[in-house]
């Protein structure tokens, strides 16, 4: 009898252990869908910046991308984004722009609640 609790206690251990593991992936591959809607929406000014071999875009094209990253995840925006900007670094080459798109992610695997991360990408162009 004693042999069944024992095998019932290091089974529901081994549950439990399996769960934390597959909240964990659970986490990651969400990060890791983030970090990659970050790269596709970047690509996508980035080729704008060298269209207009500007990085200064029309207002129009900005405040149109701008819903697009900020739309839903399932329509390829990016869920929790804090800032999207494009620009020429100051004393840097005024021919390279560059594009930092910023988000946060909610990681509620965390065991003392739900915990905001900041996420931040930045990719450089060379302007033609």
């Amino acid at each position: 009898m004693i042999e069944m609790l024992v095998t019932i206690v290091l089974f529901s251990v081994a549950l439990i252990g399996l769960m934390g593991v597959l909240a964990q992936a659970r986490s990651l591959s969400t990060d890791a869908e983030d970090r990659n809607r970050a790269v596709v929406l970047a690509n996508d000014l980035a080729s704008q910046v060298i269209l207009f071999r500007s990085s200064t875009l029309p207002t129009t094209f900005m405040s149109t991308w701008l819903a697009n990253v900020a739309s839903n995840p399932a329509n390829g925006g990016l869920q929790g984004v804090v800032a999207a900007t494009t620009g020429v670094t100051p004393g840097a080459d005024p021919r390279v722009a560059t594009i930092t798109i910023t988000w946060n992610s909610v990681n509620s695997q965390k065991l003392s609640g739900l915990k905001t991360q900041t996420h931040s990408y930045t990719t450089s162009v060379a302007l033609p």
